[in-house]
Parts: structure tokens; sequence; C-alpha cells
């Protein structure tokens, strides 16, 4: 396997591609909501402890409000109604939820896969 330090540019594919941090060969998901547990090629450990991945979900609630802003100001200077406001934005922060989640976790293990790779080596 080959062991030298990922660039900054290969991380960012493998979010977009859904790969291992540290084989880029395996899949983290297996399905659009479903996480493995270890990677099919390397069987690297993805979740090391309980709660691991609660800045995934800070930085998935930060991706969806930053999404969700500039619609929700558009639509409150229109005249509408509170309804539409309101309600827009909110279906589309709905409709986003399973991208940020894949996104928000994916990120999340790579960089910390980038900073600290041999936390990784100890499970």
């Amino acid at each position: 396997m080959n062991t030298r330090k990922k660039t900054i540019l290969e991380s960012f594919f493998g979010v977009l591609m859904n790969t291992c941090p540290r084989c880029f060969g395996g899949a983290v998901f297996s399905r659009l909501l479903t996480m493995n547990q270890t990677c099919p090629k390397c069987q690297l450990k993805y979740e090391r402890e309980p709660g691991y991945f609660l800045a995934a979900m800070s930085l998935s609630y930060s991706m969806g409000f930053v999404v969700v802003l500039p619609i929700f100001l558009f639509l409150l200077f229109r005249d509408l109604s509170l309804l539409y406001v309101v309600g827009i934005p909110g279906v589309i922060l709905v409709m986003l939820a399973p991208i940020t989640f894949r996104l928000s976790r994916l990120i999340w293990l790579h960089f910390d896969f980038r900073i600290n790779p041999q936390e990784f080596e100890k499970n």
C-alpha cells in the first residue's frame, strides 16, 4: 500500500468520489446514507470512537445554513407571505439534508485523517 501523504487536491477528489482517506480505493458509503464500518480495501475503521462524527454534524448544519441564508434573504425582501419566506428555504434544506450529511462526514473523515493519521492507525 502506498503510504505517502496525499495532497489537498487528492483529498478533495477523495471526498467527491466517496473514497477512503487512507487508500483512496474503498468506498466510505455503501449507499446514499449508509456508511461502511471499515474500508473494504484497507480495513481502516471509519468511526474511531462514539460521537466521532459530531463535528461533521456541525459542518452539515453550517453547509445548509450557507446555502439557505441567501435564498431566505432574497425571499424576505420580495414582499412574499411568511409561508413562502420560511417554507421554500425549509423545503430546500430538507432536500439538501442527505447531501450535506454525506459530504460533511466525508469532509470530516478526510480532514481528520490528514491532520492526525496516527490516531486512525491505533484502532
